[in-house]
């Protein structure tokens, strides 16, 4: 049984990629650890080359496998991978740093225990950030005076399936439960996996005091979207695709990560202060042009890694935090989960707390 989305990543195609990187990457370290070194047991590199190619059949079927197969599956594989990240980065900066001086078998060797031992720590410490609790972090967002002090939770990015599960659900839960908010969001991938999987996993969400909306992000396509949309609600979690719903004091709008032809009416501009959630921030650009008060966004996860901010930034033109996009204020979430390897670095996962604010010199 080939994986959901096997009709846009084939399973021979991915795994070919797979066994190709893993094959340069390890032969690169072959030679910065080994060969440059002069140093035996180069055999050692064989059994975490295979991990690449394992991790991209994890990825490719880990919505169809047992959670109970997957998880610690993945848990290696993805803890490697964030490893052998760091170890080529350094070692690359090494190689760098070559082209300035001269080559030698003692350098190659310093340089080598320092990437090694660098790279260790460097994972160790983004375990850390990553699997340290989750805190809640307040957020301002101006707003008219009638809104004043209405409070908004936001979670994004919490990634339920191969990694995180219902232990973690009912942690978040109690966080955004004590912070005591007027709403709820959730502005997508909030899991890794089929309903069949994964619903069990969410049950803490039903604990949620307060009203709770939900955009699907790229993770919930991924997995089945027609089916979450239609599971979600026995959760309590009203899902928005495309659409505007009128709350007691503001218009809330759900933009799906893949727009329908509904996309339009939902932000045709209705008079009222709007609050838009959308998964992805670079969204911001068209929900600017339609007038819109404020978009809340997630993604990025910050960069989670460190020096992958780089790449969010340039893709989506924003990272986290806070930006004034026209007259629209856009907040971008650093996610409340994690992606991929248990790592952050130079990120820190957080509950939003976004609290509607009327500057003094607005008030009435």
């Amino acid at each position: 049984m080939l994986p959901p989305e096997s009709t846009t990543a084939p399973v021979l195609p991915a795994l070919s990629a797979a066994v190709a990187v893993a094959s340069l990457t390890h032969g690169y370290l072959w030679r910065r650890l080994f060969h440059d070194t002069r140093t035996r047991g180069a055999l050692a590199l064989v059994l975490p080359a295979l991990l690449l190619p394992v991790c991209m059949l994890g990825l490719l079927y880990m919505r169809t496998l047992p959670l109970a197969v997957a998880r610690p599956v993945m848990a290696v594989c993805y803890t490697y991978v964030g490893l052998l990240f760091f170890l080529v980065l350094l070692l690359v900066a090494f190689d760098v740093a070559t082209i300035f001086g001269p080559a030698s078998l003692r350098r190659a060797r310093v340089q080598a225990v320092v990437a090694v031992s660098g790279a260790m720590a460097l994972s160790m410490m983004a375990m850390r950030g990553a699997l340290q609790p989750v805190k809640v972090r307040s957020c301002p967002v101006r707003a008219p005076a009638g809104l004043d002090g209405y409070r908004i939770a936001q979670l994004a990015d919490l990634h339920i399936g191969a990694m995180r599960g219902r232990a973690f659900v009912a942690d978040v839960v109690a966080s955004v439960n004590a912070a005591r908010p007027d709403l709820v969001v959730i502005t997508g991938d909030l899991v890794d996996g089929t309903p069949e999987q994964l619903l069990g996993e969410l049950a803490p969400l039903r604990e949620l005091r307060a009203a709770t909306y939900l955009v699907l992000g790229n993770h919930e396509h991924l997995s089945g979207a027609a089916a979450w949309r239609s599971v979600l609600p026995t959760l309590g979690i009203h899902v928005l695709t495309d659409e505007r719903v009128h709350l007691a004091s503001f218009d809330l709008v759900g933009l799906d990560d893949e727009p329908t032809p509904a996309r339009d009416a939902a932000l045709a501009p209705s008079g009222r202060y709007t609050i838009v959630l959308a998964h992805e921030p670079r969204d911001v650009a068209e929900v600017a042009r339609r007038g819109a008060d404020v978009q809340l966004s997630a993604h990025t996860h910050g960069g989670q890694i460190f020096p992958l901010h780089v790449l969010e930034r340039w893709v989506q033109g924003y990272l986290v935090g806070d930006y004034l996009v026209g007259a629209t204020q856009l907040h971008v979430s650093s996610g409340t989960g994690f992606w991929g390897p248990p790592m952050r670095l130079s990120s820190r996962a957080s509950i939003d707390l976004v609290i509607l604010t009327t500057p003094k010199g607005d008030m009435p």
